[in-house]
């Protein structure tokens, strides 16, 4: 975790209300792309949906330019800055799931006139690790060789630990009824031999 990262996180455990609102403007304005370990905090659970820095804070964590441009007035204004940053986190979504990315289509996807607005905002990308590829100017396209998560690791590993306790729990309860089934045929056996007699 960066020093940026656990300066927010002192912040949002000793801030509420107007004052936690004041930390997400911060956070949003600030150098990291990644935020969604944000989202899980108590002070910032409290806001709850509906808020529009909470709601700002979980578009640019979990969701995607595509998601401001059907309903802006249910965020805060993005200033030309937010923009920029709204339209490079949506990049890395895209990035996951596409190899190669023709500027055609990110600049058609993200509003962009021009190859150098784009270009900008990969190179942003790239400066910051958050994607590693490379840039082909002449094709106009992206080859991506890898991208950042934006989603936070530990909430993945904190899941996967979830998931393996239940796949014990159900193993633990399918052997449970195993056993049971077992002794309901051993009783239904000395029934039968009551009867029989």
């Amino acid at each position: 975790m960066s020093t940026l990262q656990q300066q927010f996180h002192e912040l949002i455990k000793n801030f509420k209300g107007k004052e936690l609102e004041k930390v997400i403007e911060r956070i949003l304005d600030s150098e990291l792309y990644i935020t969604s370990e944000f989202l899980n905090c108590p002070n910032i659970q409290a806001l709850k949906a509906g808020n529009k820095y909470f709601d700002t804070l979980h578009l640019f964590s979990m969701l995607t330019y595509s998601d401001y441009k059907k309903s802006p007035s249910k965020y805060l204004p993005l200033n030309p800055k937010l923009l920029n940053k709204i339209k490079c986190v949506s990049i890395l979504e895209v990035a996951k799931e596409k190899k190669y990315l023709e500027y055609s289509y990110l600049k058609n996807a993200f509003d962009l006139k021009t190859n150098f607005e784009l270009e900008e905002l990969l190179f942003n990308l790239i400066s910051k690790e958050l994607i590693n590829g490379k840039v082909n100017a002449q094709n106009e396209s992206l080859s991506i060789l890898s991208v950042k998560p934006r989603c936070n690791l530990n909430n993945i590993k904190i899941a996967e630990k979830l998931i393996d306790r239940l796949i014990d729990n159900l193993n633990n309860a399918n052997e449970f009824l195993s056993q049971e089934e077992n002794k309901i045929k051993e009783k239904t056996k000395e029934l039968n031999g009551i009867l029989t007699i």
